[in-house]
């Protein structure tokens, strides 16, 4: 499930909006990311972790990014790399029809799976593409207030919403 918030601008008067979290196509989305990290798109040291850790797992939960430098914010995957408390456990957990071991792979680790049944290897720093300093995930306090990405302004969210 994941959540959004929905912003006017009080200053330009551009809607927008903000969607985190997880929703139906969450299998599709977490293929497509662990084929980004084998093929060496996040960097030999994630690419060598996932091919060398069985059953290595990445949290790809939608997250807002803020930078308290310069303000700015943007959405992003965490990224962040966990191993299986118990591999074994892991290879009989059942996904449809197979399991993991059938599979020869997990197809996707939601936030509470990671919680339960992983640790973190390497943890995900997000770099601003503004001014280059590390960006923290929004609490829901920022969330309520982002700027407006067009001009700036401080904004309060009009609605907040749940998709998928």
């Amino acid at each position: 499930m994941g959540f959004g918030y929905l912003y006017s601008c009080s200053k330009c008067r551009k809607r927008y909006s903000v969607h985190a979290g997880i929703g139906m196509m969450f299998p599709d989305v977490y293929k497509e990311l662990i084929q980004e990290f084998k093929d060496g798109k996040h960097g030999e040291e994630a690419r060598g972790l996932l091919r060398d850790i069985k059953y290595a797992a990445v949290d790809a939960e939608e997250v807002v990014y803020v930078c308290k430098a310069c303000g700015y914010w943007e959405m992003g995957h965490d990224d962040s790399i966990y191993a299986p408390n118990d591999p074994n456990a892991i290879a009989r957990k059942r996904y449809g029809i197979k399991t993991v071991k059938e599979w020869g792979y997990v197809p996707y680790v939601m936030k509470m799976d990671l919680v339960d049944d992983y640790h973190i290897l390497k943890r995900y720093f997000h770099k601003c593409c503004k001014c280059g300093k590390r960006m923290h995930k929004a609490s829901d306090k920022e969330m309520q207030h982002l700027p407006c990405p067009k001009c700036g302004a401080q904004n309060d969210f009009k609605d907040a919403m749940l998709w998928d």
